[in-house]
């Protein structure tokens, strides 16, 4: 009897579970490169439109990125970034660097900050920025609430996504370092049994903060031209967002500075 038969056989429950695991990956794989051939292997649409994003760096995953469906709640937010041309921005919790590098190619005199703990995923970022041939983003490891309070005093814009981390990183004494910058935060109280409403509370004396909530995906949201179907247009667009095998949409804290950035 092979290993495989060994194991299935041992552990039938945990076999099941990663064949189908193994199953769902072959299968986002197979639509992020019939989408990313479709795209030309470039974001087809929203604030980072044309930003090139190759099979290199891909996974199942990134077919919401290719469409430029990601996120879309905060489009409006992050073109309000570009429009306004900051000096600094910094991103923690960076990933593969869709964020950083987006904003790095878009505003070449600004400096990008992006932290990622990943080694695997700061390693898709320099492949990322390099494809994008942005000199203009500096990638770094883990980012400290020491180093995030360091690093604000040059940043116009502070993009946060760290799973619930946002709230030791974000509700300093410092309070102070923030009141200057954009800031646009994904709230992940839900994951840390915290209320969000802490952070806006805390930043309600010097921003004025707005709750952007995630919406359902439709054909409405899809590039032009679209040719594979309803069914996969979904699967497409579906960013996965689950905690313990229940769906938890996205929620995003917008803060603006009382003053505007100069």
């Amino acid at each position: 009897m092979d290993l495989i038969s060994v194991f299935a056989e041992k552990l039938p429950s945990l076999y099941l579970s990663m064949r189908q695991a193994k199953s769902s990956f072959d299968l986002g794989d197979r639509r992020t490169r019939q989408i990313g051939e479709w795209v030309k292997w470039r974001v087809a649409q929203g604030p980072f439109a044309g930003m090139k994003y190759p099979r290199l760096i891909a996974r199942p995953d990134s077919a919401s990125k290719l469409l430029g469906t990601y996120e879309k709640e905060l489009d409006a937010a992050m073109e309000s970034v570009i429009a306004a041309s900051p000096r600094c921005i910094v991103d923690v919790g960076a990933a593969e660097g869709f964020y950083a590098v987006g904003f790095a190619r878009q505003l070449p005199a600004c400096n990008v900050i992006a932290y990622e703990m990943s080694g695997v995923q700061r390693g898709r970022q320099s492949i990322l920025a390099g494809m994008n041939h942005c000199n203009n983003i500096d990638v770094r490891g883990t980012c400290t609430a020491s180093e995030l309070v360091n690093v604000m005093q040059q940043a116009d814009v502070l993009i946060m996504d760290c799973e619930g981390g946002e709230f030791d990183m974000l509700l300093l004494p410092e309070r102070g370092i923030f009141s200057h910058a954009v800031l646009i935060v994904e709230l992940h109280g839900f994951a840390v049994a915290r209320s969000d409403d802490e952070i806006v509370q805390h930043f309600s004396v010097t921003h004025d903060c707005a709750i952007v909530s995630g919406v359902s995906r439709g054909e409405r949201d899809l590039p032009r031209g679209w040719p594979f179907g309803d069914a996969v247009a979904l699967e497409s667009m579906d960013e996965g967002r689950f905690v313990d095998g229940v769906s938890a949409p996205a929620k995003w804290l917008v803060a603006r500075p009382k003053r505007a950035i100069s």
